[in-house]
């Protein structure tokens, strides 16, 4: 068999598994049918791709299942797949993009948070799967020039992710774990809430931060130096106070590393 043939052939099957079932096989004349047509051996992969596919959206989005149910999740779930299968050979790297399509998803319209907490839960993937934080090295961080500071860059951990939602998201989240067994109140006039989300050790943190911590953290993560971090940071909250906010983030090991200009 020729490469352009192969080519051709894995092509048609990889169309064949995630078309309609009802579309005409492009493999017909490819498959020795048997007992078997050539359209029900492929149902067979079809099958077993999906089935996969979508048990890993469940393991990856419990939280958002346990909201909307096993039957709506898997519907949901089913027809995300036929519309973004997976592209990697590692499966860690599936359903990045779950969270947009339950935003577009005309039967989710109804939760118009479920999408905010589908990416919580996709950070929370990705923070538990990155790589350990380095541990941060106070003493060389203490000697840093006062005429230095303002140029160091502080890095967090990796995986950390923030959120801003319109929703009481922290409440919604905790409501919705399987060993939750409090009230089920929500209140839905909170407005804006901020989230923080990072891992030490083998655990997944998630907790709400203040408007300030939130700026000063967004500007941190997107690399900014200290200084131009924090005059951000005090246009949101002048009355920020950048010490006590380096003392919690250090010990909380979201800060845990820094680099200090050349």
């Amino acid at each position: 068999m020729s490469a352009s043939h192969l080519h051709t052939l894995q092509s048609n099957f990889v169309t064949d598994v995630f078309a309609s079932p009802s579309l005409a096989s492009l493999l017909t004349d490819s498959v020795v049918a048997g007992q078997l047509s050539a359209a029900k051996r492929v149902a067979i992969y079809r099958h077993n791709v999906f089935s996969n596919l979508v048990n890993a959206l469940g393991d990856l989005y419990p939280v958002t299942e346990r909201i909307v149910g096993e039957e709506f999740f898997t519907t949901a779930a089913r027809q995300y797949v036929s519309v973004s299968p997976s592209t990697s050979g590692d499966l860690n790297d599936f359903g990045a993009s779950f969270a947009d399509f339950i935003a577009r998803y005309e039967h989710a319209a109804e939760l118009p948070y479920l999408a905010d907490v589908a990416r919580v839960e996709w950070a929370w993937h990705r923070a538990f799967h990155a790589e350990d934080a380095p541990s941060f090295d106070i003493g060389r961080f203490a000697a840093i020039t006062p005429d230095a500071l303002g140029d160091t860059v502080l890095a967090l951990a990796p995986g950390t992710a923030l959120f801003a939602s319109s929703y009481p998201l922290l409440r919604i989240w905790e409501v919705n774990q399987p060993d939750y067994a409090g009230e089920f109140d929500l209140d839905w006039s909170m407005g804006e809430c901020f989230l923080l989300l990072w891992r030490v050790g083998l655990e997944v943190a998630l907790q709400e931060c203040p408007p300030g911590d939130y700026a000063m953290l967004k500007a941190l993560l997107a690399g900014e130096a200290l200084s131009v971090a924090l005059a951000s940071t005090l246009a949101v909250d002048s009355a920020f106070d950048v010490q006590s906010f380096l003392v919690r983030s250090v010990q909380s090991r979201v800060i845990t590393s820094f680099q200090t200009p050349t």
